[in-house]
C-alpha cells in the first residue's frame, strides 16, 4: 500500500504545468479538476516538412522545431517515501503535423503524440493550451504557451512543458521536460555589435523531496552582442502545488556566453538570494528576425531537489550600456575586457611549481550597486571579491590583488582559484576610443601606473607596482614609456590574503615599453620590459580610452630566462603638465617653471680675523614663474622660506642703459627689506664666449641681488642669487640613444681667503660646455671661469674645471624630469647638477659648486649657475 507522500506525488503532479503557467500568465480555469482518462492514441507519422514557419502565430506548417530543452526527474519509493532527483540538458524532438494539428515529442526512448482531441479545456485558457493523455499507469501532460503580437506576448518563441508520471510497483516516477522552441534567428541575421535588453517571464517546476512547487516570475535578460555576454535577473515566487499557497521564492541570476557564429548561448545559474547554484545549466537561443526575442531553459540539481524551467521574452527599451561611471554605472553595462592570463601550479606553501596558458577574461557586466561579473572566454563566470582584508580563515576563491582607475578605463589584477589551477588575470576595460576618434597627428603625454604580479619558480607571489610616463607620437604611430617599479611580498605569502597582511619590498627597478599605434584602429601593440635584479620581457596589448584617446590601458605578459612570469596592467591619462615644451616665448599667462638655482649668501666682517670672517653660505628654495607680456622673460621668484614673495619686474623697471640683446636688466627704485634691488635676466640669446650668439628657446638664466646689496666695508651682507630655469624635458621624452653637445655661459660668485688673511669676493662669469651620451647614460662638462674682485676690480682666472657623471631623472615640482649629476675630478671637491630642457633635451641648465686653491692667491669656493644650448 502506498504511503501518503507517494499518493501526494501521484495526484498533484498532474496540476504542475497548469498551475505553473496560470501563475505566470494570470490565467483562470479550475485547477482542481481532473479530466476523465482517455486511451493513449497511436502516434501519427509526421510528414517531412516542405517549408519553415515564419512565426508561431499560425496557421503553422509541418516542422520539426528547433529547441532548447531541460529534463528533470523525480522518483519516489512506494515503500519508504524517499525521493531521488536529477536535472540537466536533454535532446528533445518536437514535430508538428499540420495535417492533423498534432505534436509528437520524443526524448530518448520516450515518445508521445498529442492531438487536438487530447486538449483539456479545463486546464486551457487564453494563455496556455494543455493536452492530457492517460494510458494504464502513465499520465502525460503537454502544456504550450500561446503566442501572439499583443503586449507581453512572444511571436517567435514559445514555452512548453511535457510531464509524465508513471506509477510503478516500487516507485512513482516523474519526468519534466521544459523547453523553449520556435523560429530561431538565422546565424547570418544575428547582431554582432551593440546590445539588447529583454523583458522575460520565468516558468518552472521544483521538486524538493516529495514536495512539488511551481515557479513564476518576471524580470530582465541583458545581452551584449559585441562580447557575447548574457546576464539575467528574474525574481520569482513559488506556489505549493498541493495547497496552492504562494510565497516569495528567490531571484534567478543566470549568466551565459554566446556561441561563436551561432544564435545560441550556454552558461550557468549564478549566486542568488536564498537559492544556491548547485549543479546548474542555463542554455538558450535568440528567436525571430534580428534576435527580436529570446528563449532559454535552466536547471539545478541536488541530492534532494531538482528544478527545471523556461525563460522567454521580447526586446524592451532599457538604456543598456549607457552610463556615466564605469565602476558603478547607473544603467547596466557590458564592457569588453582586454586581458592576458596565466595559469599557475603552486605547492602547499604558495610557491610556484610551473606555469601554463589560461583563457583570458572576455567581458565585464556591471550595474549600479553591484560588484559586477567577469566572463571568461572559456564560458566560466566569476564574481570576484573586491577586498583584500578578509578573515584569515576565509578561503577566498577569487579576489583582486590590485586595481587602477582613470575616468574612462579600469585596470586590475585578480587571482582565481575556482578551478584545478590558480589563474592570474591582468585586465583592462572601459569606454574604448572609437577608431575614427583616435587622433592621427600631434603628440600625447601620459602619466602612467603599472601593477601586477611576479612569480619565479620556487618562490612566492610578489606584487608589482610602479609609476612613469608615456609619450605617443600620433603622427608616426609610435608609443614609448618608462618608469620605476617595486616588488613586494605578501606576508604570509599564500594565495589567501589575510587581514593585516604586511608587505615587504623585495626588489625594484625600471620598466620600459615601445609600441606601435595602429593606423586604422585604437589598438596599441609592442614590447614591455622590467629591468631589475631579474629581467622580464614580453608583449604589451593596449588600447586608447576616452572620447579622444586621452587615456591608455593595456596588459602585459612577460617571462624571465628562468621560466618566471610577470603579468600585469598599464594605465595612463594625459597630463598637460608633461606635454612637450613649446618654448618660453609661447607661454601665455603665468607658468611655473622648473629651475635649478644657486643662491650665495655670505655675511662677512672684514675687520675680524680669519676664523670669524666667513659665516658660511646658505641656500633657499625658490619657485620660478615666467609671465607673458613685455618684455618676454619677466619672471617672478617665490621664496619658499624667508620673507615671502617678490613681485615680478615689469617693463617699467627695465634699465635701458645696461640692457642689450643678450640680457634685460631690471632695477627697482623702491626696495623693501628682503626685496630685489636689481635683477638681470638672459633674454632669448646668450654669448658663446667667442662673440657669437646662441639662441635659447626653452631655458633662461637670471642673476639677482637682494636688498642690502653688496657691502665691502665693515660688517655687511653679500646676497646674490643665480637661477637656471626653463621647460624641463619630461622623463618619458628623454632620449635613450645618441649623443649631444651643449655650449653656453655660467655666472656666479666666489669667496677667496687670500694669503693676507682677508676675504675677497668675486663676481664670476665664463663659458660652460657639456657632452651627453644618452645610450650609455654618461655626461661630462667643463666650466671656464674668471672673476672680478668686488673691492679692487682686479681679475682672477679660475681656469677650466672638469666634471663627469651620469644622466638620470630628478623630481622637480613633483614631476619626474630628465636630469644629471656630476662631480669634479682631482683632489678638490666639486659638483655640477642640472636638468635638460625642451622636448628632446635641447638645452641644459643647472648649478655648480667647487673648491678653488692657488698658492699665490689662496683658496675658497665658487658657486653659481649655468645654461647652454645644443643638439
Amino acid at each position: 500500500m502506498k504511503t501518503v507522500p507517494v499518493a501526494k506525488l501521484a495526484t498533484m503532479t498532474s496540476l504542475t504545468a497548469l498551475s505553473l503557467l496560470l501563475a505566470a500568465c494570470g490565467g483562470g480555469g479550475d485547477v482542481n479538476s481532473t479530466p476523465t482518462p482517455t486511451p493513449a492514441p497511436t502516434p501519427t507519422p509526421t510528414p517531412t516538412p516542405t517549408a519553415k514557419n515564419d512565426d508561431l502565430i499560425g496557421p503553422l506548417v509541418s516542422e520539426n522545431f528547433t529547441n532548447d530543452a531541460i529534463l528533470g526527474k523525480i522518483s519516489v519509493s512506494t515503500k519508504t517515501g524517499s525521493a531521488t532527483h536529477s536535472a540537466g540538458k536533454t535532446a528533445l524532438t518536437i514535430a508538428y503535423n499540420a495535417a492533423n494539428q498534432s505534436y509528437t515529442l520524443t526524448d530518448g526512448s520516450v515518445s508521445q503524440a498529442f492531438r487536438q482531441a487530447d486538449i483539456d479545456p479545463a486546464q486551457s485558457n487564453a494563455a496556455v493550451t494543455t493536452y492530457k493523455l492517460t494510458a494504464k499507469s502513465t499520465t502525460d501532460f503537454l502544456t504550450l504557451s500561446k503566442t501572439g503580437s499583443g503586449a507581453g506576448q512572444t511571436r517567435y518563441v514559445g514555452a512548453g512543458f511535457w510531464q509524465r508520471v508513471t506509477e510503478g510497483k516500487s516507485s512513482v516516477d516523474g519526468r519534466f521536460d521544459a523547453f523553449a522552441y520556435g523560429v530561431k534567428t538565422a546565424a547570418a541575421d544575428m547582431p554582432r555589435t551593440g546590445a539588447a535588453s529583454y523583458d522575460v517571464k520565468l516558468l518552472g517546476v521544483s521538486a524538493s523531496n516529495i514536495n512539488i512547487h511551481t515557479l513564476a516570475g518576471s524580470g530582465r535578460l541583458d545581452a551584449d552582442f559585441a562580447t557575447g555576454a548574457i546576464h539575467a535577473n528574474v525574481p520569482f515566487s513559488m506556489t505549493e502545488s498541493e495547497t496552492g499557497l504562494t510565497g516569495y521564492g528567490s531571484i534567478l541570476i543566470a549568466n551565459a556566453m554566446m556561441k561563436s557564429g551561432t544564435n545560441g548561448f550556454a552558461g550557468i545559474l549564478g549566486t542568488t538570494t536564498n537559492y544556491e547554484t548547485g549543479t546548474s545549466t542555463f542554455q538558450g537561443s535568440f528567436y525571430g528576425p534580428g534576435a527580436a526575442e529570446v528563449g532559454a531553459t535552466f536547471s539545478s540539481a541536488y541530492a534532494d531537489e531538482a528544478t527545471v524551467g523556461v525563460v522567454l521574452g521580447g526586446r524592451n527599451d532599457y538604456p543598456l550600456n549607457q552610463h556615466g561611471s564605469i565602476l558603478n554605472p547607473e544603467n547596466a553595462t557590458f564592457f569588453r575586457v582586454r586581458g592576458q592570463s596565466v595559469s599557475l601550479s603552486l605547492d602547499g606553501n604558495g610557491k610556484l611549481v610551473s606555469t601554463g596558458q589560461a583563457s583570458g577574461l572576455f567581458a565585464k557586466y556591471a550595474a549600479w550597486g553591484s560588484g559586477g561579473l567577469f566572463y571568461r572566454s572559456s564560458g566560466q563566470i566569476l564574481a570576484p571579491l573586491q577586498r583584500r582584508d578578509v578573515e584569515a580563515t576565509y578561503d577566498e576563491t577569487t579576489a583582486f590583488l590590485g586595481m587602477g582607475q582613470e575616468a574612462a578605463v579600469v585596470a586590475g589584477l585578480q587571482y582565481d582559484r575556482t578551478g584545478p589551477s590558480t589563474i592570474l588575470d591582468a585586465y583592462v576595460y572601459g569606454d574604448e576610443t572609437a577608431s575614427s576618434a583616435v587622433p592621427r597627428t600631434g603628440t600625447g603625454h601620459y602619466n602612467a601606473r603599472i601593477g601586477g604580479a611576479v612569480l619565479e619558480t620556487g618562490q612566492q607571489l610578489q606584487t608589482l607596482d610602479g609609476t612613469g610616463r608615456l609619450a605617443a607620437n600620433l603622427g608616426t604611430g609610435t608609443l614609448s614609456g618608462s618608469g620605476d617599479y617595486q616588488l613586494s611580498l605578501f606576508s604570509p605569502a599564500s594565495m589567501i590574503v589575510p587581514a593585516g597582511s604586511v608587505y615587504s619590498g623585495t626588489d625594484n627597478g625600471t620598466w620600459t615599453t615601445s609600441a606601435t599605434i595602429s593606423s586604422t584602429t585604437n589598438a596599441i601593440a609592442g614590447t614591455f620590459s622590467l629591468d631589475g635584479t631579474k629581467d622580464y620581457t614580453g608583449n604589451l596589448d593596449a588600447r586608447f580610452y576616452g572620447a579622444a584617446g586621452d587615456q591608455i590601458g593595456g596588459t602585459f605578459l612577460l617571462s624571465s630566462t628562468t621560466g618566471g612570469k610577470a603579468n600585469g596592467y598599464l594605465i595612463g591619462s594625459t597630463d598637460p603638465a608633461i606635454s612637450p615644451p613649446t618654448g618660453l616665448a609661447n607661454i601665455t599667462g603665468t607658468t611655473l617653471l622648473h629651475e635649478d638655482r644657486r643662491e650665495v649668501a655670505y655675511r662677512v666682517n672684514i675687520n675680524n680675523d680669519y676664523s670669524d670672517n666667513f659665516a658660511g653660505a646658505t641656500t633657499t628654495d625658490y619657485a620660478v614663474e615666467l609671465s607673458s607680456g613685455s618684455p618676454v622673460g619677466a619672471i617672478r621668484v617665490t621664496r619658499n622660506s624667508g620673507s615671502g614673495t617678490y613681485a615680478a619686474m615689469q617693463s617699467s623697471d627695465v634699465d635701458s642703459a645696461t640692457s642689450n640683446a643678450e640680457r634685460t636688466v631690471y632695477r627697482s627704485g623702491a626696495v623693501s627689506s628682503g626685496g630685489f634691488s636689481s635683477y638681470t635676466a638672459v633674454d632669448r640669446y646668450i654669448f658663446d664666449g667667442k662673440g657669437g650668439r646662441i639662441a635659447l628657446t626653452y631655458s633662461g638664466f637670471a642673476k639677482y641681488v637682494l636688498a642690502g646689496g653688496v657691502t665691502q666695508s665693515g660688517a655687511g651682507n653679500y646676497n646674490m642669487g643665480y637661477i637656471a630655469y626653463g621647460q624641463a624635458t619630461p622623463k618619458g621624452l628623454m632620449p635613450t640613444t645618441g649623443t649631444a653637445s651643449y655650449t653656453g655661459v655660467a655666472h656666479g660668485s666666489a669667496v677667496i681667503y687670500n694669503n693676507d688673511i682677508r676675504i675677497d669676493m668675486y663676481d664670476v662669469s665664463g663659458t660652460s660646455s657639456l657632452s651627453a651620451n644618452f645610450g650609455t647614460g654618461k655626461i661630462s662638462g667643463q666650466l671656464a671661469l674668471s672673476g672680478t674682485n668686488l673691492a679692487n676690480g682686479r681679475d682672477l682666472s679660475f681656469g677650466t674645471t672638469s666634471f663627469a657623471g651620469t644622466i638620470g631623472d630628478v623630481t622637480a615640482d613633483a614631476q619626474r624630469v630628465g636630469g644629471f649629476s656630476a662631480t669634479r675630478g682631482g683632489g678638490l671637491e666639486g659638483t655640477l647638477n642640472g636638468m635638460f630642457f625642451g622636448p628632446n633635451a635641447n638645452e641644459v641648465g643647472g648649478n655648480f659648486n667647487f673648491e678653488y686653491f692657488s698658492p699665490s692667491v689662496g683658496g675658497g669656493t665658487v658657486r653659481g649657475a649655468f645654461v647652454a644650448a645644443g643638439r
